[in-house]
């Protein structure tokens, strides 16, 4: 039990993205099934409501070592390690091989379902690459992370996306609030420009700022800013400023950010695809 809980607190994925992140934080369902069904058998004289009880002061006291361990403590996790206690707790009483195989089954279900999903984004980025973003397909929408308020709609006043889906955002009260988009196929060498169709439902111009970082660089970062007219926009950065390194050296980006500063809260725009060219 000891072993388990030192890994959970000190073994990382040897590499970090999306997919590892999620794992990372589901692979608690199948410690804390196995914790509870290892206390289980070590005390079977202990009942359900004793169990739950120790089992939330190991989850509580796990998150806590979190804080000093350069983790981060999370709410959320403790929701998993119960998952994976009750499976524990409602398959395995009393334990048996078949019980045993369906509780092991349950948990494959409960634990990949969500990294799994994110395999997905990454299947629909590379069958789509050069096209970065198309609101109405479902796999554009997976590794989509709004800094806004944000929802597709079909019934907009953009004559060039008619009865098309669109992005509607609606810049927060944010320092930098924006639409980001984790992951994208990361070599963008043989390609001139980022093009960003997009519609500004205001009556006056707004910025809009593409913003790129670079994976294996130092944390280096690029940015390149553009004015939106009211109405319909067709906005091209150009890759020379955003996908190579100060030395003139390509880059490989691992996130797309298009942006706008605090000030413009409250402002709205439509977002239709967005791609290399």
């Amino acid at each position: 039990m000891f072993a388990a809980i030192a890994c959970q607190q000190f073994l990382q994925m040897p590499w970090q993205n999306e997919f590892t992140n999620r794992l990372n934080n589901w692979l608690h369902v199948p410690l804390f099934m196995l914790l509870t069904a290892l206390l289980m058998w070590v005390k079977p004289s202990l009942d359900m409501f004793r169990i739950a009880a120790v089992m939330a002061v190991i989850a509580v006291a796990t998150e806590v070592m979190q804080l000093f361990t350069g983790r981060q403590a999370s709410l959320s996790d403790l929701g998993l390690d119960a998952i994976g206690c009750a499976i524990a707790l409602f398959i395995l009483r009393p334990m048996t091989a078949s019980r045993l195989g369906i509780a092991v089954l349950l948990c494959a279900a409960v634990t990949f379902t969500a990294p799994g999903y994110v395999l997905m984004g990454y299947y629909y980025q590379r069958i789509s690459f050069p096209m970065l973003y198309q609101p109405g397909d479902v796999g554009a929408n997976i590794l989509l992370e709004p800094f806004a308020n944000t929802r597709i709609i079909s019934e907009h006043p953009w004559s060039a996306y008619e009865k098309q889906a669109v992005l509607k955002a609606e810049w927060t009260q944010k320092r930098w609030p924006g639409v980001h988009f984790k992951e994208p196929m990361g070599h963008w060498q043989g390609y001139q420009n980022l093009v960003v169709d997009v519609y500004n439902l205001e009556v006056t111009e707004q910025p809009l700022t593409a913003g790129v970082r670079h994976a294996k660089s130092g944390g280096t970062s690029r940015y390149e800013q553009r004015s939106l007219q009211p109405g319909s926009n067709q906005i091209r950065f150009p890759l020379s400023k955003l996908a190579y390194l100060a030395d003139g050296t390509p880059a490989h980006i691992y996130h797309l950010m298009l942006y706008t500063t605090e000030q413009y809260a409250g402002q709205q725009i439509l977002l239709g695809k967005v791609w290399l060219e």
